[in-house]
């Protein structure tokens, strides 16, 4: 069998003068070349498409480096509203802070002398218009302490500029132990049988208000600017020692009428039996 000689083959089938007439050699070849105009045809629909993909995606990237410049600028601004208003929110703070003091040293200073008064009427006997009526002791209330309004107002100014949740935290723990010192305050009965006790526990609820509020007055002077913030943060047991740091603190002037054992004691058993200090979670069954 003779070969086939493809050059030849390919020879034969272009005319010889395609020059002066090619389009035998277009009708020859019409396959062949438009397969190959279909290939380049791809090729340059798939190069263009590629460069219009990527130009579409360096769009997108601009697009989207513009909306983040934008989010941040906003954020920024949000921030630095956010502390300038803090700034002017802490610097009435000290006052609010100084009132929450000075009526806690004052609920202190009536309480001690109210348990002065029963250690002296357990010695010598109760006051004749009570032993005569002893339903007095039903009506007999500690004097009332008025929670300066202006004081919330500004822990509400003030807490709305914190953005750290410790801090928010603290706040929160300060101002409910505030509502329910008032609270026992204002309900307090004289004529339970453990009343001195009770006195006893209520100087406690003063002694967690002024621990706490004592937290804030480096922060709120200026003198930190780290948080200020303790509950959730520090032991139970580091709590109880700042507390009763405090009550230390609150009875310092008037030693002579105070069972410091008794305290002691009160301190040591709430730090061994890990109670907390601090409002627990209500829950709802």
């Amino acid at each position: 069998m003779v070969g086939i000689n493809w050059t030849d083959h390919a020879r034969c089938m272009v005319a010889a003068n395609w020059w002066s007439d090619p389009s035998q050699c277009w009708y020859e070849w019409q396959s062949l070349l438009g397969g190959v105009l279909a290939v380049l045809a791809a090729g340059l629909t798939i190069l263009v498409t590629r460069c219009q993909m990527k130009q579409a995606e360096r769009h997108k990237q601009d697009e989207l480096a513009s909306v983040r410049e934008q989010m941040e600028q906003v954020e920024n601004q949000r921030l630095d509203e956010i502390r300038r208003r803090h700034n002017a929110a802490r610097i009435g703070m000290p006052f609010a802070v100084s009132e929450i003091s000075a009526m806690c040293h004052s609920m202190a200073d009536k309480l001690l002398g109210e348990m002065q008064r029963l250690d002296v009427e357990a010695e010598h006997g109760e006051p004749d218009e009570v032993a005569v009526n002893p339903d007095i002791l039903k009506t007999r209330r500690l004097d009332e302490i008025l929670f300066p309004a202006s004081v919330a107002s500004s822990f509400r100014e003030f807490t709305e500029t914190l953005t750290n949740d410790t801090d928010i935290c603290h706040i929160s723990e300060l101002m409910s132990q505030l509502q329910i010192l008032c609270a026992r305050w204002a309900s307090f009965d004289f004529s339970e049988i453990l009343a001195k006790d009770r006195l006893l526990s209520l100087l406690f609820d003063v002694a967690k208000v002024g621990y706490l509020n004592d937290c804030l007055f480096n922060y709120v002077r200026g003198l930190e600017s780290k948080g200020f913030g303790v509950v959730g943060v520090i032991s139970y047991e580091d709590a109880w020692k700042g507390i009763g740091e405090k009550v230390f603190s609150l009875i310092f002037d008037r030693p002579d009428i105070f069972d410091f054992g008794k305290i002691n004691a009160m301190l040591k058993r709430r730090r061994e039996d890990g109670s907390s200090p601090w409002l627990e979670k209500f829950e709802v069954e």
